[in-house]
């Protein structure tokens, strides 16, 4: 059943300790929600949304929702907060509030199992999956071995144009150091280096879901692929980046956890959606990944212009 407590421990070393005191502690099951803006998307865009988010008063459901950030390098931390689950918290957010697909999965678990339930969203609209994906994911499969290496050449360059920043900032220092002194005006600041875009093997990935690792989680809810449709070959690579999107992460967290996905739904395509069938049968051929599931959402559509 749903468990609450309160409790405090102390913390600290010998010499200097302290007390924090950690309250409205929940016991339950936390969900990983990723993919583009299918996932992304919020209950407040969804039939009837300002009644839902109206409704949405949960306390034993929390929520947390990722920066969109990208990096060459893996991160460690995620400076965001969980927020309980109210029409405020839930409505907030720049595509319609909180991912409706976590939401609505949420709230039928929460009924079912009658336990505590977290969900976070780490989604970013109109990316691909190789963004998502682990190096040691695209290791583990076979044919995407140029990937790994396409990401350790980055990783390299970033590394490189790091070190060449430093000098020319020390460089920059002595510069206005000068010009201070002899009343010139002083030069520019040195550029930094890029950062990766959303498009790039493992960007999204080491910012928003390697920080993550190796949290306790229950499973990953996937909901992903329309940016694939155009993103040529389509078929057989979405079906092995699958496969090292899945493999990738339960070795992370060194669990085989259960990976759901949601086909992607109907739409009246232009020409360049045209692969679009392609994609839905390399979905439907992920099947053969072990402890996975796809939700159908073809029938489901009304308006194909939507």
């Amino acid at each position: 059943g749903i468990a609450q407590d309160r409790f405090s421990t102390v913390v600290g070393t010998d010499d200097d300790e302290s007390t924090a005191e950690v309250d409205d502690i929940l016991i339950g099951e936390v969900w990983l929600c990723s993919g583009q803006s299918n996932m992304e998307m919020g209950i407040k865009a969804c039939y009837n949304g300002d009644e839902l988010v109206k409704n949405a008063d949960h306390p034993y459901l929390r929520i947390l929702t990722t920066v969109n950030k990208t990096s060459y390098t893996p991160r460690f931390d995620i400076d965001r907060p969980w927020d309980v689950c109210t029409p405020e918290t839930a409505g907030r957010g720049t595509f319609g509030g909180f991912c409706a697909i976590g939401y609505f999965f949420a709230r039928r678990l929460m009924e079912e199992i009658d336990a505590p339930i977290g969900v976070i969203n780490s989604s970013w609209g109109g990316t691909p999956i190789r963004s998502y994906i682990a190096p040691n994911g695209f290791e583990k499969v076979k044919g995407m071995e140029g990937n790994v290496y396409d990401v350790k050449k980055q990783r390299k360059l970033y590394e490189a144009s790091l070190f060449n920043t430093y000098k020319k900032s020390q460089e920059w220092t002595e510069k206005i150091k000068a010009s201070v002194k002899e009343g010139e005006i002083m030069p520019p600041p040195p550029k930094p280096p890029k950062y990766p875009t959303p498009y790039e093997n493992c960007s999204i990935f080491n910012t928003q879901i390697h920080p993550l690792v190796p949290f306790a989680i229950k499973g990953f809810l996937w909901y992903q692929a329309e940016y694939d449709v155009i993103d040529r070959p389509c078929a057989e690579s979405y079906y092995q980046k699958m496969h090292a999107l899945v493999e990738g992460w339960r070795e992370l967290w060194n669990e085989n956890l259960p990976f759901y996905y949601v086909q992607i739904a109907p739409w009246h395509y232009v020409a360049i959606y045209t692969h679009r069938n392609e994609i839905i049968d390399a979905q439907t051929r992920s099947l053969d990944i072990p402890n996975t599931g796809m939700a159908l959402a073809y029938d489901t559509a009304d308006d194909l212009a939507n």
